[in-house]
């Protein structure tokens, strides 16, 4: 214990006296140039910052309350950042209704056609095949059948096309089912990104510990895991 406390009166000395050495400005710029030193502090500055932090995160109130705005940030960036990807990827990529094919619309009203025949109930993918006359790949896969259809219900301001386990495909425009579906995509998304950070991107740390393009790229996939955990909950209240 003598030793310890020894050791810790020593330690205290010694950063009182360079403290007051360092605040001298000769001293201050010829200890800078040795490479250690200057390494030392440059750590020392870093530590100090984290441990202010985690000591405000730990005993100040207000934390709950500056996170949900941090989340609220994060969010709006992310909005913002898919708005501007999405106007500029307008500029490049034609329209889906400049590179839909005659066949793919066909397909599509084919769809369309036997949902309103169906409606108000719905028609799993099997009746929808059966009815429709299409293979499986007309139906669903590529830009063919539903995926035309959901281009084309977003031009022209159609009910919205859902799909539940219980009813199959169906035009919806009941609020509270519009949101439990799009409730159920997003956890959907969110049980995704969360499987591809933990077994596809969780690996690389490992392998490139020093990495900067890793962390950053960790960051920014631990931002949209938390935007749509914040979206999960918005809709679910």
């Amino acid at each position: 214990m003598r030793t310890a406390n020894g050791h810790g009166d020593r330690c205290a000395v010694a950063a009182e006296v360079t403290t007051g050495l360092l605040r001298r400005p000769g001293v201050a710029l010829q200890a800078m140039g040795d490479d250690t030193a200057r390494h030392q502090v440059n750590r020392a500055q870093v530590e100090r910052g984290q441990q202010a932090r985690e000591d405000f995160e730990e005993n100040n109130p207000l934390v709950p309350a500056i996170r949900a705005i941090d989340r609220s940030v994060e969010f709006l960036g992310l909005v913002t950042a898919c708005h501007a990807f999405v106007t500029a990827a307008g500029r490049v990529v034609p329209r889906a209704s400049e590179r839909r094919s005659a066949a793919s619309q066909r397909h599509a009203d084919t769809v369309r056609f036997v949902l309103f025949e169906a409606r108000p109930a719905g028609l799993t993918f099997p009746q929808l095949v059966r009815s429709g006359e299409l293979t499986l790949s007309q139906t669903r896969a590529g830009r063919a059948g539903l995926a035309c259809l959901r281009d084309i219900i977003s031009e022209r301001g159609w009910p919205p096309l859902i799909w539940t386990k219980q009813d199959g495909y169906r035009f919806c425009t009941d609020i509270a089912e519009l949101q439990a579906n799009e409730l159920s995509i997003v956890r959907e998304k969110l049980t995704e990104i969360r499987r591809f950070i933990t077994a596809v991107v969780g690996p690389y740390p490992a392998l490139q510990p020093k990495g900067r393009w890793i962390k950053h790229r960790n960051t920014q996939l631990s931002s949209v895991e938390s935007t749509l955990d914040v979206i999960a909950e918005c809709i679910d209240t």
